[in-house]
C-alpha cells in the first residue's frame, strides 16, 4: 500500500557528487519531493520501503531513488517501524529461537495450515541424540514408532564419500562419526538439535545407495516423508553437500543486499524523534538459489507443510498460511513460476483440496511442470520419479489416471506441450513414450492453456486408448518402459525440410489471417510454426530413400527448427494430426504400423488451421 510520507518539501538531503554508486543520505543541497512509502505493516507508520524523486538545487542531476527502510531494535522508531536489519548470523541463538517460534505458531495458531499429526517415522532416520550433542549420532531402523522428525532438502553436487550401503548399514546403526559427514549434513544435524528434534531424514544416509530395489521403494515414499515431516530444512544456498549453510552471510555482489546504510531522523507518532536506516532496495529471487535449480527440490518443498530455508541472504520461513524472514521484508521476495505456489498448497486441509476446480488444478500442474523441467537432474531417467510425490497428490485430488506426466481426463489438452529450447538431440535411452513430455530434454511449455477442443476441426479428434507400463510395479507413478496412445483425428501429411516457419501453400487458395496468437512471430505468408521436440536427429538413408546397401545405411543429420541459411539434403514425411483449434501433433512413421512424435505445429489462428487441413481425411494412429 502506498502512502504519502510526512516529509515537508523544504527538507533537503545530500547525495554524493555522482549518483552512480551507493547513495549516502545527508541533509543538504538536494531537494526531495514526491516522497512515497510502501507499508506492509499493521499501521501507516510501519513502512518498509521509501521511494523519492530528488534533484540538486543547482540542477546538476536528478533521479528517482528507492530505499529499503529499517529501524534498530533499541531506537524509538522501532515501536512503529517493525522491519529490522537482516540477521546475517543465521546460526545464532536468536535465529534458532525465531525458527522455533515460527514452527510453534504454525502448529498451534495457523488455521489455514493442515493439522499436524505425529506420524510413523520413515523406514530409517538419523538419531541425532540430545540437543547438547552429548549423545552420539547413529542410524535408526524404525519399527513403525511415531515421533516428530525433520527432513533435509539439499544439493548433493556430486558423489558423497559417506552414504548408506548394504555394507555400512550395520556399522551406522552403532555409531556415525559426525566429522566424516559433509558440512551440509553436519549443519542439518546441528539445526535439528537446536530445533528440539531427535530425528532427521537425509536421503544419502537413509536410503541404501547400492540397492536399486531399496531406492525404488523409498523413492515412492519420499512424498509422504516430506509431507509428514515436522519441518523441512532447505539448504538453499549450498551448491554442494560440502558447502554447509550455517555460515555468516557476507557475500557482496550485484544480487546481494548492500551493506551500506544511511541514517535519517524521523518524527515518531508519540512525539519522540527516532532514526530510520535506508539502504539501496534490491529484490531477492529465490529461484536463483542453487537448491531451487535442482528438480528434486521442487516436490520436496511443495509437499512440505513447513519449510525453514537457509538462503544466500538470510533465513526465511514458508508454510501454507504465512511467509516470514529473519530481518528485512518478505515484500522484497520475487517468486517466479511454480515458486509462487505456497508451501503446502498441494496438501489437504480437513479432507478438502485447496487447489480449486479442475481448471485451476490444470493451471497449477502446467506451472509445476514448467518450473520442474527448467531445473537440473543429475540422472536424466529421474524425470518421472522426481515428480512422483506431486503426481500422487494430484491423482488423489483428480481421481484420474496418470499417463507418464499427463492426465487421462484432459489428455487431448495435455498433448499440446512443446519444448521451450529444443537444442539437443532426442535422448538415446528410452525414458517415456514420445507423446509424453518426459521423453525429451528441456523446459516444457503449453502454448494454449485454454484450447478449444470443441472447435469445428477438433471435434473429430478422439483419444481412443492410452496405456503405460511402469518400470516398477511398486512405483506406478515413476519411470515407465512403454506407452501406447491410440488417437483419431484429421491428418494432413507434408514433406518437411526442418524449417520452423510453415508458409501457406502457394498453389492453394488459403488466406493468411490478419489476426491470431503471436502475430509478430508470423511474418507475411507464414501460417504456422513447427515446434520441434529436439534440435537435430540422425536419420538413416533407408528411412528416407532407397539405399544400395541396406546393411550399411547412410546416416544423415537432420536439423530441426532451421532458421539459418541452407537446407537439409532430404525432407521427411510428417503427419499433422489436429489436436485443438490452433495446434497439431507432428508425427512420423516408425515401425509395425505405429508412429512417433517429432514436434507440435502451432497455427496463427483457427482459420489458418482449418484451411490447412481442408479436404483431409480422418485417420486412426498408434503413437509410441
Amino acid at each position: 500500500m502506498a502512502n504519502r510520507g510526512d516529509f515537508s518539501e523544504s527538507e533537503a538531503f545530500r547525495f554524493p557528487e555522482a549518483p552512480d554508486g551507493d547513495l549516502e543520505l545527508d541533509f543538504n543541497e538536494v531537494l526531495v519531493r514526491n516522497v512515497q512509502v510502501s507499508s506492509s505493516g499493521a499501521n501507516a507508520y510501519d513502512f518498509d520501503s521509501l521511494r523519492m524523486a530528488a534533484w540538486s538545487d543547482k540542477n546538476r542531476y536528478n533521479f528517482d531513488v528507492h530505499f529499503a527502510v529499517f529501524a534498530e531494535a533499541d531506537d524509538p522508531a522501532a515501536s512503529f517501524i517493525t522491519t529490522r536489519l537482516i540477521n546475517t548470523a543465521i546460526a545464532s541463538s536468536a535465529s534458532f529461537d525465531l525458527a522455533r517460534r515460527w514452527i510453534h505458531e504454525c502448529l498451534n495458531d495457523h488455521r489455514n495450515c493442515p493439522d499436524f499429526v505425529v506420524s510413523s517415522l520413515p523406514s530409517r532416520v538419523l538419531d541425532v541424540g540430545s540437543g547438547d550433542g552429548t549423545e552420539g549420532l547413529k542410524l535408526r531402523i524404525s519399527q513403525g514408532e511415531e515421533a516428530p522428525y525433520a527432513a533435509l532438502s539439499y544439493c548433493w553436487g556430486g558423489p558423497q564419500l559417506v552414504s548408506l550401503t548394504t555394507y555400512s548399514i550395520e556399522e551406522m546403526t552403532q555409531s556415525i562419526a559426525m566429522c566424516t559427514l559433509p558440512q551440509t549434513i553436519q549443519d542439518a544435524i546441528t539445526t535439528t538439535r537446536k530445533l528440539g528434534l531427535r530425528f532427521l531424514w537425509v536421503d544419502a544416509l537413509c536410503i541404501l545407495q547400492d540397492s536399486m530395489s531399496d531406492k525404488d521403494v523409498e523413492i515412492t515414499r519420499m512424498g509422504q516423508i516430506y509431507h509428514n515431516a515436522h519441518v523441512t530444512i532447505c539448504a538453499a544456498s549450498a551448491e554442494r553437500c560440502h558447502d554447509g549453510f550455517l555460515e555468516v552471510r557476507s557475500r557482496q555482489d550485484q544480487w546481494s543486499p548492500s551493506r551500506r546504510f544511511s541514517k535519517l531522523p524521523i518524527p515518531c507518532p508519540d512525539g519522540t524523534t527516532g532514526n530510520i536506516l535506508l539502504r539501496e532496495s534490491r529484490l531477492y529471487y529465490p529461484a536463483t538459489e542453487p537448491l531451487n535449480r535442482r528438480a528434486w527440490a521442487l516436490q520436496e518443498r511443495l509437499l512440505s507443510p513447513r519449510v525453514l530455508t537457509y538462503g544466500s541472504w538470510q533465513l526465511y520461513w514458508r508454510c501454507h498460511s504465512l511467509q516470514h524472514c529473519d530481518g528485512g521484508s518478505t515484500e522484497w521476495f520475487h517468486w517466479q513460476g511454480a515458486e509462487r505456489l505456497t508451501t503446502g498448497e498441494i496438501v489437504e486441509n480437513d479432507d478438502k483440496t485447496v487447489l480449486g476446480d479442475r481448471n485451476q488444478l490444470w493451471d497449477n500442474w502446467t506451472n509445476i511442470i514448467g518450473a520442474y523441467t527448467g531445473q537440473g537432474l543429475t540422472v536424466p531417467s529421474d524425470r518421472l520419479p522426481a515428480l512422483s510425490g506431486i503426481a500422487a497428490k494430484f491423482q488423489k485430488f483428480l481421481d484420474d489416471i496418470y499417463c507418464a506426466g499427463l492426465w487421462r481426463s484432459c489428455l487431448q489438452k495435455g498433448l499440446s506441450w512443446q519444448v521451450g529450447e529444443p537444442r539437443v538431440s532426442r535422448p538415446s535411452k528410452y525414458r517415456a513414450p514420445t507423446w509424453a513430455w518426459p521423453s525429451v530434454y528441456g523446459e516444457i511449455l503449453w502454448e494454449n492453456n485454454a484450447p478449444k477442443t470443441e472447435s469445428e476441426i477438433a471435434k473429430a479428434t478422439k483419444i481412443l486408448a492410452c496405456s503405460v507400463s511402469p518400470a516398477n510395479p511398486l512405483a506406478p507413478l515413476g519411470g515407465v518402459t512403454d506407452g501406447i496412445l491410440k488417437i483419431k483425428g484429421i491428418v494432413k501429411t507434408i514433406d518437411w525440410d526442418g524449417a520452423e516457419q510453415i508458409p501457406k501453400d502457394p498453389e492453394a487458395a488459403i488466406p493468411v489471417s490478419e489476426k491470431g496468437i503471436g502475430s509478430s512471430l508470423f511474418p507475411e505468408g507464414i501460417i504456422a510454426l513447427a515446434k520441434a521436440d529436439f534440435a537435430e536427429e540422425t536419420l538413416y538413408m533407408d528411412s528416407v530413400a532407397e539405399s544400395d546397401d541396406q546393411n550399411n545405411p547412410i546416416r544423415i543429420l537432420f536439423c530441426m527448427v532451421r532458421d539459418q541459411e541452407g537446407v537439409n539434403n532430404v525432407t521427411r514425411q510428417v503427419m499433422c494430426l489436429v489436436l485443438d483449434d490452433i495446434t497439431a501433433l507432428m508425427l512420423e512413421d516408425w515401425s509395425h504400423g505405429s508412429c512417433v512424435r517429432v514436434g507440435l505445429m502451432v497455427f496463427k489462428s483457427e482459420e489458418d488451421h482449418k484451411h490447412f487441413v481442408e479436404g483431409c481425411d480422418e485417420k486412426i494412429l498408434i503413437v509410441r
